[in-house]
């Protein structure tokens, strides 16, 4: 019974992820990438206006990416 309620538990935690590999990729090496952009900022008030300003445009980049070389919308 453990593993039966196991296995419906990986089941139902692997059909519920939204994100795919790549995508999950692209985030961790856009959030690096945002995180190396504003260093200089660490501990400031200015940090998270720089950290959401570096995230915004690396996906709107990838959502301009998307659009004109995998034929997907924009949102």
């Amino acid at each position: 019974m453990k593993y039966l309620f196991l296995a419906i538990l990986a089941f139902a935690l692997t059909a519920c992820q939204t994100e795919t590999p790549m995508e999950w990729q692209l985030r961790k090496s856009f959030e690096q990438s945002s995180e190396r952009a504003c260093r200089d900022k660490k501990g400031t008030a200015h940090y998270s206006t720089c950290y959401q300003r570096n995230m915004h445009k690396y996906n709107k980049f990838w959502e301009d990416v998307q659009a004109r070389h995998l034929n997907i919308k924009k949102r």
